[in-house]
């Protein structure tokens, strides 16, 4: 019991936890009912990778902003591309016969 008095959230580290699942093992090798404190000391244990979680979820929310931001960038690019194409090839309809070449008509 001493073993698990000593394991405290926040201060418990991985190394604890895998002590006191050691001691659950040697206890329940003594045929007694550790299966309530064994899903116990999973909830203490995944509570104290928390924190790391929700770091790896702000970096993904970041990276995914920056993303974000990439597209709305590309996505006005080729708006303005899609308007040039649109203007050159206005310019070009109508007479323009676009087998000719460039010099033809040229007299020598």
């Amino acid at each position: 019991m001493e073993l698990l008095e000593d394991v405290s959230l926040p201060d418990a580290t991985l190394e604890d936890f895998a002590f006191v699942y050691g001691g659950l093992d040697v206890l329940g090798g003594y045929q007694l009912e550790v299966n309530w404190l064994h899903k116990r000391i999973d909830q203490m244990a995944l509570l104290l990778k928390l924190p790391a979680l929700r770091d790896r979820l702000e970096k993904i929310s970041k990276e995914m902003e920056e993303v974000e931001v990439a597209a709305m960038r590309l996505r006005n690019r080729k708006k303005k591309l899609e308007g040039r194409i649109a203007d050159h090839e206005s310019a070009s309809s109508g007479s323009f016969d676009r087998s000719s070449y460039a010099g033809q008509g040229l007299r020598r």
